[in-house]
């Protein structure tokens, strides 16, 4: 009879522990819901603004003194990236930069990077030629923005206008008749 008794207590303690635990999840599940919540209003709060995420607490009603939170007075600039495994591309100056402009664009996009920061982070992934280049017009610019430094890159290291197909236009001489022209095009 004692078994039973003692198999009795350690259920009715279980079924206890039990309910204990699943009052624990649901409030773990609360939590992350308004942590949740909280994200989202960041970053739509972040796209729908220009100058970015909120800088102070005053913003956030969640946030007023008083609501038992630490308070933080300096303002908070730091942007969470939506896909922190993106890796971003190098380039060495060998090649047309099209390509690779176009992927820091996409990366700049996606990590939501401020413009001021766009330069130094692409500056930072240049190798070789590309660097020793980077080097030379900061000496002369250091204030780059990216539209200037995208510009400077094609210029650069992009393809003469001779191997592109407007240069190709430029430099064919008529030599057949206006259909064969067309046909080239």
């Amino acid at each position: 009879m004692g078994n039973v008794e003692q198999l009795s207590s350690k259920v009715h303690e279980l079924e206890h522990r039990l309910v204990e635990n699943h009052v624990e999840v649901r409030e773990v599940k609360e939590d992350v819901r308004e942590l949740r919540r909280l994200l989202e209003l960041y970053f739509s709060t972040k796209e729908r603004s220009p100058e970015g995420a909120a800088t102070n607490n005053n913003r956030h009603p969640d946030r007023a003194k008083g609501s038992g939170e630490r308070q933080n007075d300096t303002p908070t600039t730091a942007v969470i990236p939506k896909y922190s495994h993106l890796e971003f591309p190098s380039y060495s100056g060998s090649g047309d930069p099209l390509g690779w402009l176009y992927h820091c664009e996409q990366f700049f996009r996606n990590q939501r990077t401020e413009e001021k920061d766009k330069v130094s982070l692409a500056a930072f992934h240049l190798t070789d030629e590309a660097q020793l280049w980077f080097y030379r017009v900061e000496q002369e610019e250091p204030d780059l923005s990216w539209d200037q430094f995208k510009s400077y890159c094609l210029l650069w290291f992009g393809p003469p206008l001779t191997s592109n197909p407007l240069g190709e236009l430029i430099n064919l001489k008529q030599t057949g008749t206006v259909v064969e022209y067309q046909r080239q095009f």
